[in-house]
């Protein structure tokens, strides 16, 4: 059951093919039904990822490159199909709950940077409590 009506419903229906094909490719190991395992292979696909962004980093590849953008495609799908067997095997809908947390985030981080920006105004000294004559002197107010 979605947790958010704004789900299509695609990603749900992503992860049950995620699961079909590991059951299907790899359902006489145990892995296809492992949420452990499936942790671990999204962690080791995201190291994937990481190293390649490293070797971006470090200027040994161009992530301009055509190369460069298919194989960093290529991990992001991994790690998709990964998340989609995990969130599959548990019965969460992605799509719904992404909506669900972005809306937690917006109000979190929304009253995050209004309490920023009233420190920062905080910053200058209150406003009114100092005058000063067109010379920029302070006046005592008396």
């Amino acid at each position: 059951m979605p947790l958010d009506a704004r789900s299509s419903g695609t990603l749900y229906k992503l992860a049950a093919q995620c699961l079909e094909d590991s059951e299907r490719w790899f359902g006489d190991t145990g892995a296809s039904r492992s949420i452990s395992h499936m942790v671990l292979a999204l962690c080791g696909e995201v190291g994937e990822l990481a190293n390649l962004t490293k070797k971006v980093d470090r200027g040994s590849i161009n992530s301009d490159s055509a190369l460069f953008k298919h194989d960093f495609a290529m991990e992001l799908a991994d790690i998709l199909t990964y998340l989609l067997n995990i969130s599959g095997m548990i019965g969460i809908d992605l799509e719904a709950a992404y909506h669900v947390k972005r809306d937690y985030n917006h109000e979190r981080f929304t009253a995050a940077r209004d309490a920023r920006e009233l420190a920062h105004l905080g910053d200058a000294g209150p406003v009114g409590d100092v005058r000063s004559d067109d010379s920029g002197a302070p006046q005592d107010g008396s």
